[in-house]
């Protein structure tokens, strides 16, 4: 599931697109352990367009790479080194802007992170 959230990432799309503003890049992942029904890590609550942030964010990662793999799509990929987020139930991700806003947020069963393991995770945005 994923959701372009809050009321300001539309408005600034449309402006952006009015030729009003440029819109800020995306240059983060966000990953955190709100994003599932209480006591069960592997239902999802599945995003809201009112969402101003993550639940539980626990890491926030610069975006390793962006690359538009079609006309309507760009991929942000980032890792998660061997010392980050070990142990943790990982249930929500949002991509952030470079001004710290989400502008994205996506829910999913758990996963858990292992400590000495990278995980590495792609993002596609569609338009």
């Amino acid at each position: 599931m994923n959701t372009v959230t809050t009321k300001q990432a539309r408005i600034d799309m449309a402006r952006a697109r009015a030729g009003e503003i440029v819109l800020p890049q995306v240059t983060h992942i966000a990953f955190g352990t709100g994003g599932h029904e209480p006591g069960d890590v592997t239902k999802p609550i599945p995003p809201s367009e009112n969402d101003t942030a993550l639940e539980q964010e626990v890491i926030r990662v610069p975006i390793a790479s962006r690359t538009r793999i079609n006309e309507t799509t760009v991929r942000y990929k980032v890792s998660l080194a061997g010392d980050q987020a070990n142990g943790m139930p990982l249930t929500e991700a949002g991509l952030i802007d470079s001004n710290g806003r989400l502008v994205a947020r996506k829910t999913f069963g758990a996963k858990v992170k292992e400590p000495d393991v990278s995980m590495d995770f792609e993002w596609d945005e569609e338009f």
